[in-house]
């Protein structure tokens, strides 16, 4: 074990001088700063050249914390940009199309071995069809510009957003993409593409909040015994393991009232049961809509056992065996309507 030096401290008249490394000093920095990135919304951002578009971009004024790549312990470096620079591209590829990647560096000549001890802003030009090239040792992405044959400049459209933010312990920014890799327990995380948070629990992500979707069914007459859907809900993936509540309020008008006629509630795999039940109704089927009753209603709900991804609810109606009536179920009425809540466990 070493004890490295305590941080500024200072040394009292007559005693010798307490010398610290650039190391040393970049330490207080990663202490503070547990993500690489950016520090404010505009920083360093890559956007569209402001004296008219051609092939260079601007790169925005701004502060940035960035990692060392070269040695473990190399910690990261604070770097400043004070104005607008502007930064060439290359030109659009004859054929086909390349993504080229912006990005921020820093060369340390001591760590690194080269011959620079500064900063840089720069791109590295990809191939036709070969993705987006990797971020040099000890950088930062910025953006990513597409770059399509017959292009005679970059235009907003072309540049996305790839800049990292630098966060402090505690909530870290990221994407669904770049979550950290070796959280700690109890961390947190904002991802800015879903606008959603988690926390990791030692093993895995847990989402903290509920999402909610509704829906309504959709015209459909002519129900008999084939089972017909007249609702079908997309539950984009929640980013961690989650159960589905389903709540459902449907009328069926029969034009027979001696009919009875089902509901069902399935999910992505087609199938009622063992993945999706309702209490005293039985893996996602209704009890019978009553007879003698028109239009018939039915509040039904439904439970999906915890899963991770995508997946959807459908709603179906279909005529009870051995019964008589056609049915119909009208999107316009008002009574007709579903609720999913998608809860992390």
């Amino acid at each position: 074990m070493t004890l490295e030096t305590p941080l500024w401290l200072q040394a009292g008249s007559g005693d010798s001088t307490i010398d610290y490394s650039a190391r040393e000093e970049r330490q207080a920095l990663d202490a503070l700063v547990v993500a690489a990135g950016v520090f404010g919304n505009g920083d360093l951002a890559v956007t569209q050249r402001g004296a008219g578009a051609n092939d260079s971009v601007d790169i925005a004024a701004g502060f940035a914390a960035i990692a060392g790549g070269t040695t473990a312990t190399q910690g990261k470096y604070l770097v400043r940009n004070t104005a607008s620079v502007n930064l060439a591209i290359s030109a659009a590829p004859g054929s086909g199309s390349r993504t080229d990647l912006v990005y921020a560096q820093v060369r340390d000549k001591l760590v690194d071995g080269g011959t620079h001890y500064d900063w840089v802003l720069d791109k590295v030009t990809g191939t036709v069809g070969g993705g987006t090239p990797a971020t040099p040792t000890t950088a930062i992405p910025l953006a990513t510009i597409l770059r399509n044959a017959g292009d005679s400049s970059v235009t907003t459209a072309r540049i996305t957003d790839a800049r990292p933010w630098a966060t402090a312990p505690g909530t870290q920014i990221c994407t669904r993409t770049t979550r950290p890799a070796t959280p700690r327990m109890g961390t947190t995380i904002f991802e800015k593409d879903t606008a959603l948070g988690y926390q990791w629990t030692g093993t895995r992500w847990r989402g903290l909040q509920t999402i909610t979707y509704t829906g309504s069914p959709v015209t459909v007459t002519g129900i008999t015994t084939t089972e017909t859907g007249i609702l079908y809900l997309p539950i984009a993936d929640p980013g961690c393991q989650s159960i589905l509540w389903i709540d459902c309020t449907i009328q069926v008008t029969k034009d027979d009232l001696a009919g009875y006629f089902h509901l069902y509630i399935r999910d992505s795999t087609g199938l009622v049961a063992n993945d999706l039940t309702g209490p005293g109704i039985g893996f996602g089927e209704s009890l019978p809509l009553p007879s003698g009753v028109d239009p018939a209603y039915s509040p039904m709900h439904g439970y999906k056992a915890p899963f991770t991804g995508a997946t959807n609810v459908q709603l179906s109606v279909k005529r009870s065996p051995g019964s008589t009536g056609i049915g119909a179920v009208s999107a316009s009425d008002a009574n007709n309507k579903c609720k999913v809540l998608v809860i992390p466990v």
